[in-house]
């Protein structure tokens, strides 16, 4: 199944998860990185944790960035696996909170894409 018709099940299928939140299908404990490690650290922990994608925080826990399996890919391109991640530059970041129920967690999947890689 693709992208897109999973999308489109997990949306026939969202009044039976009326009460699922985010916090009841999100890895925990989280798992995160801080801008002096290395894309290498981040593709160690992905391949071992099976995670596409790590939250980059600050000194005070606070989100920053994210790193994922496509910047790791894009980066094994141009040679510059240990270089840190803060080289890689800052993204926009669109989240969800722990409480957001499936039906926002669905529309945000569809609008801005997410999914794994």
């Amino acid at each position: 199944m693709g992208k897109n018709q999973d999308l489109e099940l997990l949306e026939r299928y969202k009044d039976f998860f009326d009460e699922l939140t985010a916090e009841k299908i999100m890895n925990s404990p989280i798992i995160s990185l801080n801008n002096k490690n290395t894309i290498r650290e981040a593709q160690i922990i992905m391949k071992n944790e099976q995670i596409s994608g790590i939250p980059i925080v600050n000194e005070n826990q606070e989100l920053i960035n994210i790193i994922t399996m496509e910047d790791i890919l894009n980066t094994l391109e141009e040679g510059g696996i240990e270089k840190t991640i803060e080289k890689l530059g800052n993204k926009k970041i669109i989240y969800l909170c722990r409480g957001d129920k499936f039906e926002k967690i669905i529309d945000y999947m569809t609008k801005y894409g997410y999914g794994r890689y």
